[in-house]
């Protein structure tokens, strides 16, 4: 995997190639989904969160930490679906998993 790959093509504004936010496919995966989904204002956001998280809780709540973001600034869209990368995280009796789908 290419970790210095492009992400975007900026001045267009959109994905042109999968970005390699992680070394994890799945994560890889699930970063570019979120990317795909929310826009290029996601690809930073990301991004950041990428250098930052190392284990799966770290992702959880990176993810959960964007959504509150997105939220306190009127971006619904983006907010659900940073819950629903964070939901796909958790274990499944995760006292906190019903706290993302509630939103």
């Amino acid at each position: 995997m290419d970790l210095d790959g492009p992400a975007l093509d900026r001045q267009a504004g959109t994905l042109t190639e999968d970005y390699a936010f992680s070394p994890d496919l799945h994560m890889n995966a699930l970063c570019n989904r979120l990317v795909r989904q929310i826009g290029p204002r996601a690809a930073d956001e990301v991004a950041t969160l990428a250098m930052l998280a190392v284990t799966p809780r770290g992702w959880t709540e990176g993810f959960l930490g964007l959504a509150a973001t997105a939220r306190e600034t009127g971006r619904l869209f983006a907010a659900d679906c940073y819950d629903r990368a964070a939901e796909s995280l958790m274990e499944p009796a995760a006292s906190r998993r019903p706290t993302a789908l509630s939103v």
